[in-house]
């Protein structure tokens, strides 16, 4: 009786408190007036007196002068405040309504009505709008406490009895669980024992992330050696840098590794939860059979890194060897430090934590009978859409062949990505739809058992097809071709036809004078405009995310034929097909033969590079390059080529050649005078034209400098100096150079290319060790169910020569078919690159021999391991070896 007296105490005190605040808070002043703030009803009164006069000037013109509608929302102001002040009264004289609702709903349709008519359209101030609104939370606040009061004792009552109960529950399972003793020896020796039972499995978990680790400290130590003789990497979205080169390979290298990794540990966890089902039957603790999952696998873990690490640097000492005979001392190799150790520890401990997050349904589910089942379960052919998901697979695989033959693609491994998808819905639905005409077919029983396996397996079977085509395909030519093509390449000399390539001034002239009459070099001068364009980068960004714009060099077309005739002597001019608008361009490349075809220009559809002529302009984003009030124009290609002509300083990525028509190059060395630097707009107004503020020309001149070797380096010093004198001009972007230099570019591409090679033809091997090791796999997982369906044939009366056939048929089936496959991409693919590259006929026929010893190096191994892998399968299954 006390509590609730208590209560209703409380009640009285909110309801009090609440509603007095209410009623001070309903007076407040909140509307501003021409002659300052009023009250609700004071503004009322003056528009009784004054009319819209009291109004200020922007509330007259939305006023209509209906007084109608302000009477009814002063009407229901009156309502709403009797009764609060009636319930306010209830409350002092300790007699409790529930009449709150009632002020709610007044104070709800009054906020309404603010917001379309009456006084919302009076005030010239936000709380015009929100004054009701306080006053619908102050009262749904006060009703909620009201209510809450109601049920505290209620709830406090139950939350008392819940901890009551949850205590009790605790103290019983310590009773039942305690474990107050140790482990005898006995249960340690029959771990133990255990664990040697599961040796052969363990070995090929500890191999495989000895293998991980191997590829991360060995793919980080090579990048380190070269990085010391290689320029610095400013960006890994710019050119073909050692760190750029080293993730192009090791971002898909780390997905099969990763993909590897998971599959193992999903067949060492199957068969560990099957070993230890007698632990789990006599009632093993869950804490200690997580603790031992845990020991084994951090075990793992510490001995893959150890391993990873001695053998990965048995293969950077390897490495040094190789690198050292073939390029001797034009390139220092320093060593792998500490951050090299460190790095690879990090990625290591990535690869274990995303593995075990991937297979965490297998670690959790200690479900031993679903385990064994899963293993014996027949998986379920699809039925419906075979057909129309088969084209589409076809579909999807004639896209990405049909898109990979685009320059403008860049030769994606997004495209590969999609091949694969589509393969794999061909093996799946594609292969389920000849198996269903093989089943309705009259020879069905004579190749029953012949097709079992792709029957009873047919998604695992698909997945295995899939994932090894997948192997090949990287295997055989996508790692193949960039390593390839680096033996096909250019010589690094040829690439460079000039000592030196400077981007200069008009006041710059004197400088090239006196390198002339002080050094004997050859100097040679040609006009030039300074070419951007949007995106400099393959990084797909955001649409608030900066976009770092590309620079290149324009020339005319008389120009271009000027070079091209000073590389070659017997160069004869040729129509370029340009226009006098300048909406046609032609683009010179300027990248080797071992470098992926990519766009001048990656904006969007990348199709048309979207240009401007002039420096770039920073306040410019692509998504204005649709309109006609920004000079970045989108261009028509009226032709291309790969090459160099001043030379492939910056990979084809930066200072490629843009030719336009001579009429037009005439007018873009004028451009600058009416084009906006701050954002690419143009000038309609000569007084807006303020040079070194809103117009600024740009570099000019295009100096290409030969001499001779022992005025290298003071030719040097004095670019130096003129490279000061305009270091502006490297503020926006630092890969952006006012000179170029062809001995330090022909060490870096040295390095480049050696990094690639090597790395690729590691990433290659790496793909073909996989593709076995992903069948040996296949082969240990399925022995159990290959050694009782023998048992079945034998007693069934096959001959022993028709069981190994068929044994032998489903094995082959991982090697013909997904080789099958991967020829008919390699060869489409390979076509498709030589013509993407631009490769003339001797250098494909080149490239074809040198391809051809690492094909059949790779056919020759896959061959022999099957060879080998069938001799193991056989003597396991028809148990020759007892």
């Amino acid at each position: 009786m006390q509590k609730k007296k208590s209560r209703r105490k409380e009640k009285i005190c909110v309801g009090v408190i609440g509603y007095a605040i209410f009623l001070i808070y309903s007076m407040w002043p909140v509307y501003r007036l021409r002659d300052g703030y009023h009250s609700f009803y004071g503004v009322f009164r003056l528009l009784s007196q004054k009319g819209a006069a009291a109004l200020t000037d922007s509330c007259r013109d939305v006023w209509d002068g209906n007084m109608g509608a302000i009477k009814i929302q002063v009407g229901l102001f009156v309502i709403m405040q009797i009764v609060a002040v009636l319930y306010l009264i209830l409350l002092i004289l300790n007699k409790y309504r529930y009449i709150q609702p009632v002020v709610i709903g007044i104070a709800i349709t009054e906020m309404f009505l603010s917001d379309y008519a009456a006084y919302g359209t009076v005030a010239d101030n936000v709380m015009a709008f929100m004054f009701f609104m306080p006053m619908v939370v102050m009262s749904l606040l006060e009703l909620a406490l009201q209510k809450m009061i109601d049920v505290y004792d209620e709830a406090l009552a139950r939350s008392r009895n819940y901890e009551v109960q949850e205590q009790e529950k605790k103290e019983e399972a310590h009773r039942r669980l305690d474990f107050p003793g140790k482990y005898t020896k006995l249960f340690y020796h029959m771990i133990w024992k255990n664990f040697r039972s599961d040796w052969k499995d363990y070995r090929l978990f500890l191999f495989c992330g000895i293998m991980v680790g191997t590829l991360a400290f060995s793919g980080l130590g090579a990048y380190e050696m070269l990085s010391s003789s290689h320029r610095a990497d400013l960006s890994m979205y710019g050119g073909e840098g050692l760190g750029r080169i080293l993730i192009n390979a090791m971002i898909p290298l780390a997905a099969c590794c990763l993909f590897l990794m998971v599959f193992v540990l999903i067949f060492y966890l199957r068969k560990w939860i099957q070993n230890y089902s007698i632990f789990v039957t006599l009632g093993i603790r869950r804490k200690a059979l997580w603790t031992i999952a845990g020991l084994e696998i951090g075990l793992g873990f510490v001995f893959s890194y150890i391993g990873g690490v001695i053998v990965g640097n048995g293969v950077l000492l390897l490495f040094r060897k190789i690198v050292g005979n073939m390029v001797g001392d034009q390139i220092n190799l320093s060593y792998a430090s500490k951050t090299t150790y460190l790095v690879s520890l990090a990625v290591l401990f990535l690869v274990y934590l995303v593995s075990l997050m991937a297979t965490r349904d297998i670690v959790s589910d200690f479900n031993l009978i679903s385990a064994a089942t899963r293993n014996v379960a027949k998986e379920k052919m699809p039925r419906r859409f075979l057909k129309i998901i088969t084209v589409i697979g076809a579909a999807i695989c004639g896209y990405s062949a049909i898109s990979y033959s685009k320059i403008y693609n860049y030769e994606k491994i997004t495209l590969m990505l999609a091949l694969f998808v589509g393969l794999f819905l061909l093996y799946r639905f594609g292969g389920t739809l000849l198996l269903r005409k093989d089943k309705a077919s009259k020879g069905y029983l004579g190749t029953l058992l012949k097709r079992n396996d792709r029957y009873h397996r047919s998604k695992t079977t698909a997945w295995y097809l899939a994932a090894l085509t997948a192997l090949h395909i990287c295997g055989m030519f996508y790692f193949a071709f960039q390593s390839v093509s680096v033996t096909v390449a250019e010589q690094p000399e040829s690439l460079f036809p000039y000592d030196f390539m400077c981007i200069s001034y008009d006041e710059d002239q004197k400088t090239f004078e006196n390198l002339e009459k002080q050094y004997g070099a050859k100097v040679t001068t040609y006009p030039m405009v300074r070419i951007s364009n949007s995106d400099k980068t393959e990084k797909n960004e955001g649409y608030y995310e900066k976009r770092i714009q590309g620079q290149q060099i324009g020339i005319s077309e008389s120009t271009y034929h000027a070079l091209k005739k000073a590389i070659d002597p017997d160069y004869k001019p040729h129509f370029l097909h340009l226009d006098a608008k300048g909406e046609k361009v032609y683009l010179v490349h300027q990248q080797d033969r071992s470098v992926k075809a990519q766009p001048i220009d990656w904006t969007f559809s990348k199709k048309k590079p979207n240009i401007h002529v002039g420096i770039v302009c920073e306040g410019y984003t692509p998504y204005e390059h649709f309109s006609e009030e920004t000079t970045y124009q989108q261009r028509t290609i009226a032709g291309e080529e790969i090459g160099s002509l001043t030379g492939c300083f910056r990979d084809g990525k930066l200072e490629n050649l843009v030719v336009f028509s001579d009429a037009f190059f005439t007018k873009a060395q004028n451009l600058w005078k009416t084009t906006n630097v701050l954002n690419g707009s143009f000038i309609k107004k000569k007084t807006d034209a303020i040079e070194g503020l809103t117009v600024k020309q740009g570099p000019t001149k295009l100096v290409l400098i030969n001499s001779k070797a022992k005025d290298h380096k003071a030719i040097k010093r004095e670019l130096e100096k003129f490279q000061e004198k305009h270091k502006e001009d490297q503020a926006y972007d630092a890969e952006i150079a006012n000179y170029y230099a062809k001995d330090e570019s022909v060490k870096d591409l040295r390095s480049e290319r050696m990094m690639k090679l090597i790395v690729n033809l590691f990433v290659t091997a790496t793909m073909l060790f996989i593709s076995m090791f992903l069948v040996y796999i296949k082969v240990l997982s399925e022995l159990d169910e290959k050694n009782k369906r023998a048992e079945f044939f034998t007693c069934m009366g096959m001959r022993k020569k028709e069981r190994i056939r068929i044994l032998l048929g489903e094995l082959h089936l991982m090697f013909w078919l997904p080789g099958a496959f991967t020829a008919l991409v390699t060869a489409v693919f390979t076509g498709i690159t030589f013509y993407v590259r631009m490769y003339t006929n001797a250098v494909k026929l080149q490239f074809i021999t040198h391809a051809v010893w690492l094909w059949g190096g790779y056919i020759l191994v896959e061959l022999l391991f099957m060879w080998l892998l069938g001799k193991f399968m056989v003597r396991k299954v028809e148990k020759d070896d007892e």
